[in-house]
């Protein structure tokens, strides 16, 4: 969460397995810096369990996972970026018979130039 990178450093962002160690808070912040870091146009892709674990289990008191719905992470990346593509991993689905694995592909929205297109 302490990370820093000049704006523009990246064309593509990779996430797996993390933001569901996040809460919502830390997620959006993560997201606003993921913004700046990654060019206009450039891409976040992250995989997540939804709604419970990789093998089916649901959260325990000693396990700090927070599993989201797909809307959840579709609500919390809305705001700087446009969806893609999502679907859940395939391969999970028919090795472990877990359709809760899922994916996204945002792009960073361009900024536009509320003056200039004033004037």
């Amino acid at each position: 969460m302490e990370l820093e990178f000049e704006d523009g450093s990246f064309d593509l962002v990779f996430i797996n397995w993390l933001l569901m160690y996040l809460d919502d808070q830390q997620i959006t912040l993560l997201r606003d810096r993921m913004h700046g870091w990654i060019r206009a146009g450039g891409k976040v892709f992250f995989r997540e369990s939804c709604f419970v674990g990789s093998e089916g289990a649901t959260p325990s008191i000693d396990n700090p996972t927070r599993y989201r719905s797909d809307e959840e992470y579709m609500r919390l990346f809305e705001n700087g970026f446009s969806l893609l593509h999502q679907g859940n991993v395939k391969i999970y689905e028919e090795r472990f018979n877990n359709p809760h694995q899922h994916y996204w592909l945002f792009q960073r929205q361009m900024l536009t130039n509320h003056r200039a297109s004033s004037e």
